[in-house]
């Protein structure tokens, strides 16, 4: 059985075709773990997509395996923000490749950098 990460979104792994463009979004203020102070605001969303090997273990495979495909995967603009929420939007997946996304922000006032990560398998 995988390890489970506090860090993972709910709802991780989700399901994208390779010819869709999906937005996901992270919204801070739900996780219950204090991603936000009180009276903090995300700025600066960053993001790393990572092409795992689904015959290495999929969302399990080592990162050392693993390919940096931001830059090609990422619709141009994104990640970006929506009131305290964290969208990226994923295009161009290759199938049979599991996907690490990994987002982070800047937290207004205290400079902190939350993070969390989800994951995205392509099937077709």
């Amino acid at each position: 059985m995988p390890l489970a990460s506090q860090l993972e979104l709910s709802g991780s792994p989700f399901e994208q075709t390779s010819k869709a463009t999906i937005t996901y979004t992270w919204d801070p203020t739900s996780t219950g773990t204090g991603d936000l102070a009180s009276g903090e605001t995300p700025s600066s969303p960053q993001a790393q997509v990572l092409q795992l090997d689904s015959t290495m273990g999929g969302a399990n495979a080592n990162t050392a395996d693993a390919k940096d495909v931001t830059s090609t995967v990422v619709v141009n603009g994104d990640p970006r923000l929506s009131g305290n929420n964290v969208l990226i939007a994923l295009k161009s997946l290759t199938p049979g490749y599991v996907y690490r996304v990994i987002l982070w922000f800047t937290g207004s006032g205290t400079n902190h950098v939350p993070s969390r990560f989800f994951h995205v398998i392509c099937k077709v």
